[in-house]
């Protein structure tokens, strides 16, 4: 009787202690989770890249890789405002070389609405340095 209470006063010890650890591992993945979501928002000042398909005068089809600040941000879609691209191999040389048809490319992609998931934001140093500067300030 006396070791069956032992038994049951340790293995509620032990079960407290679980409890304990399992609380403490929860709130550390709570405050992990807030600061990723801090580091991932996308707010207007941001720079971005993202990929378009475009067809130049409906004969070739490419895809270019922008590089874009972030005008307006909603809920769904980012307002950007394009700076320079990447073009993928598709792209004839003398539409690149040519820097009239290279600025149309960049024009074209003037303050357009992207959706906010095909948007991957461009993050150095600097980026995280600023960010935690402005979490501090709020």
């Amino acid at each position: 009787m006396e070791t069956t209470i032992i038994i049951l006063s340790l293995l509620s010890l032990f079960q407290f202690i679980s409890n304990l650890l399992l609380l403490s591992n929860i709130k550390k993945l709570k405050k992990d989770k807030e600061e990723k979501e801090v580091m991932m928002q996308i707010l207007p000042g941001d720079k971005v890249t993202f990929e378009q398909e475009l067809e130049w005068q409906k004969t070739i089809s490419f895809s270019v890789f922008y590089e874009a600040d972030v005008v307006e941000v909603s809920n769904k879609m980012v307002k950007v405002k394009a700076y320079d691209f990447t073009p993928d191999g598709n792209l004839p040389d003398e539409i690149v070389k040519d820097k009239n048809h290279k600025q149309k490319i960049i024009t074209f992609m003037q303050d357009k609405w992207v959706e906010r998931k095909e948007v991957s934001q461009m993050i150095g140093k600097q980026f995280i340095r600023d960010k935690k500067i402005n979490e501090v300030l709020k």
